[in-house]
C-alpha cells in the first residue's frame, strides 16, 4: 500500500469535521481476498490508520471504509476504491469537498449510521468472554445500524452488544436520548415485525441502561398505546420483548397508577390464562404482570385477585393426591416458576391479616409440595418462597412462624441430595440454596451479602430483599447499579437513603486520607514480612 497517499487525509478529515461539527470516527476497508497474506495486510492497514490518523481506540475492519457520526450525515462510500480516490484527490469526477458542500447530490454514496441497513452483516463471531456476559434474550441492539461496527464513544449500544457494561465515562446528551427514544417509539408503529422488534430492543437497552424518567413521563401516553398494541398481538418474539419493555417502562415511572395498571392487566391476563398460547410468552407475561402490579397497583383487592390467577397457574405442579409428582414438560415448569416468583413478590405487599391467612393456606403443604418438582429452578424458587413466607410470619408474629418438622426434614434432604440422575451444576445450586434455607430455620440466620455501587453499599440482609434484588437485577442486568444510584423507586424499595452529593474538596480529602492509610498498612505489612523472613533465616542457621 502506498503510505504517502495518507498524508493529505488528516487535513481533509479535519475540514469535514469542521463542516458538520460532529465527532469523527474512521475505519479502514478490508476488501475480500483469497490470498494467503490477507492477515498480514489487515494488520498493516490497521497500523497505518492508527499511526497516520492518531487513532488510539481499537479499530474494526469491515467491508467498507466508513466515516460515521452521531450528530449528522457524513460520507459513507460503499466502494472502497472510490473512497480512496476521493480522499486522495485523484478522482476526476468527485472530490471530497464536493460531497461535504453538496451532500444531497451524492446521496447514493452516503449512509446514515442510525437508519437503514440490513441487519445481515458479516460480523466475526463473538468471543467466549463476550458470550459469558450476555444473554441472547436481552442482547442490546446497535441502534438498527450495520453500516458501522466501529466503537462510537457516544453509543449506548456498542459495549452492551457483546455483553460488556457501558462505560461510566460515556456521556449521553439529553438530545441524543430524546432522539433515540422518539425513533424507537415511531418504530413500534411500523407494520414490519422486524422493525418493531428492533425498536423494542432499543427501548429495552435504553430503559435498562439509563434512568430517563422525565423523557418517559413526557411520552407515557404514546408508549402505553404502542406497548399495549404489541402485547395484544401476542406474537412469540414480539410479545416476549414487549413484556420485558413494559416492566422496564413501569420501573422508569416508579409511581402507583391504578388506572395504568388496569389498562395493561386487561391485556396481559387473557393471554396469560390462554393455554393455547406458548408457555414461553406466558412466562414473560407472568413476570411482567407481577412487577407491574408491585409498582403501580394500590388496590389490595386487585392484587389478591391477581395472586389467585398466578396460583391457578403454578398449582398444576402441586403434588397429586397420592403424593406423587405430576409429569409436566419443561416449558410449563418454567411458566410455573415465573408465576410463583411473581406470586411471592406480591405476597410481600400484603397487610398483616391477609399475610396471616395466606401463610396459613400455602405454607404448611401447598408450596412445600413444589420442592419435589422435577425441575431444578422450580424447586429452588419454591424453597426461597417458603423462606420468604416464614420470614414474613416471624415479622408479623404469626402463630405459623415455626415450620413443621416434616418441612425441616425435606429441606435438609434437599440440602444434601446427591442423586446421580441430576446434573452436577443443578445439584450444586440446589444444595447451596436449600442449605441456606435450612440454616435460616435451624440457626436463625438470613442471607447476608453486600452490593457496592459507586460510593454506596446495598446490604442484603433478608430473604425478601434478596427476592427484590434477584427480580429487578434480572431485568436491569448491568444497568442495576445505575438505577440503584438514580432511581428513587428502587432506592425506596431497598431502603436506601437519599444520595448526598459530596463536594470536590471533600472527595479529594477522603482520597488523600485513604492513600495515607494504605501506605501505613503497607509499611506495617512489609515490616512484618521482613521480621518473618529474618526469623526463618535465624531458625535455619540454628538448625545447621
Amino acid at each position: 500500500m502506498d503510505t504517502t497517499s495518507y498524508t493529505g487525509l488528516p487535513n481533509k478529515l479535519c475540514q469535514g469535521l469542521t463542516s458538520v461539527k460532529a465527532t469523527l470516527t474512521t475505519g479502514h476497508m478490508l476488501e475480500k481476498s483469497e490470498t494467503t497474506h490477507i492477515d498480514s495486510r489487515d494488520k498493516f492497514n490497521h497500523h497505518m490508520a492508527r499511526s497516520v490518523l492518531g487513532i488510539q481506540a481499537p479499530l474494526k475492519l469491515q467491508t467498507e471504509l466508513q466515516i460515521a457520526s452521531k450528530m449528522g450525515r457524513l460520507p459513507c462510500l460503499p466502494s472502497s476504491r472510490l473512497m480512496l480516490d476521493v480522499l486522495r484527490g485523484t478522482n476526476e469526477d468527485i472530490s471530497f469537498d464536493d460531497i461535504l458542500n453538496n451532500p444531497r447530490e451524492f446521496g447514493e454514496l452516503q449512509v446514515d449510521p442510525h437508519l437503514a441497513m440490513d441487519r445481515h452483516d458479516h460480523r466475526p463471531p463473538r468471543s467466549k468472554t463476550a458470550r459469558s456476559g450476555a444473554d441472547d434474550s436481552t442482547s442490546i441492539d446497535d441502534g438498527v445500524s450495520t453500516c458501522s461496527n466501529i466503537s462510537d464513544l457516544t453509543s449506548i449500544y456498542d459495549d452492551s452488544e457483546v455483553g460488556f457494561p457501558t462505560s461510566n465515562d460515556t456521556i449521553l446528551s439529553t438530545d441524543i436520548l430524546d432522539e433515540k427514544l422518539d425513533i424507537a417509539i415511531e418504530g413500534l408503529r411500523n407494520k414490519d415485525l422486524r422493525t418493531r422488534e428492533n425498536s423494542l430492543r432499543t427501548l429495552q437497552t435504553l430503559f435498562s441502561q439509563k434512568y430517563v424518567s422525565e423523557l418517559v413521563i413526557n411520552r407515557s401516553e404514546s408508549l402505553t398505546d404502542q406497548l399495549i398494541t404489541c402485547l395484544r398481538k401476542g406474537n412469540e418474539s414480539e410479545g416476549k420483548l414487549a413484556a420485558i419493555v413494559t416492566s422496564l417502562f413501569f420501573i422508569q415511572l416508579g409511581e402507583p397508577n391504578d388506572e395504568l395498571f388496569l389498562q395493561f392487566r386487561d391485556i396481559i391476563l387473557p393471554i396469560l390464562r390462554d393455554e393455547s398460547k406458548s408457555s414461553s410468552i406466558r412466562k414473560n407475561y407472568a413476570q411482567a404482570i407481577g412487577i407491574i402490579c408491585f409498582i403501580a397497583c394500590e388496590d389490595i383487592s386487585s392484587t389478591v385477585e391477581l395472586m389467585k390467577t398466578l396460583e391457578t397457574i403454578f398449582s398444576r405442579s402441586y403434588l397429586l393426591p397420592d403424593r406423587t409428582t405430576p409429569i409436566i414438560n419443561h416449558d410449563l415448569q418454567e411458566l410455573h416458576t415465573s408465576a410463583l416468583s411473581s406470586w411471592c413478590l406480591l405476597m410481600s405487599t400484603m397487610s398483616n391479616n391477609l399475610a396471616h391467612e395466606l401463610i396459613r393456606t400455602y405454607a404448611p403443604e401447598k408450596i412445600p409440595g413444589l420442592i419435589e418438582s422435577n425441575d431444578g429452578d422450580l424447586r429452588n424458587q419454591a424453597g426461597e418462597t417458603i423462606a420468604v413466607l416464614y420470614e414474613i410470619a416471624r415479622d408479623i408474629n404469626s402463630i405459623f412462624a415455626e415450620p413443621p418438622e416434616s418441612l425441616l426434614i425435606t429441606l435438609e434432604k434437599k440440602a444434601n441430595e446427591s442423586a446421580k440422575y441430576r446434573g452436577k451444576k443443578e445439584k450444586r445450586l440446589q444444595r447451596a440454596t436449600f442449605r441456606e434455607i435450612y440454616n435460616s430455620f435451624e440457626e436463625g440466620t438470613s442471607p447476608e451479602f453486600d452490593i457496592k455501587f459507586g460510593r454506596e453499599t446495598l446490604e442484603i440482609t433478608s430473604w425478601t430483599t434478596r427476592l427484590y434484588y434477584n427480580i429487578f437485577s434480572s431485568l436491569l442486568a448491568t444497568g442495576m447499579n445505575i438505577h440503584l444510584k438514580e432511581n428513587g423507586f428502587l432506592r425506596s424499595v431497598f431502603n436506601l437513603d437519599d444520595l448526598e452529593i459530596e463536594d470536590i474538596h471533600q472527595s479529594k480529602t477522603n482520597r488523600f486520607e485513604r492513600q495515607i492509610a494504605n501506605r501505613a498498612a503497607f509499611k506495617v505489612r512489609t515490616q512484618a514480612l521482613k521480621k518473618t523472613r529474618a526469623n526463618k533465616v535465624t531458625r535455619i542457621q540454628n538448625e545447621d
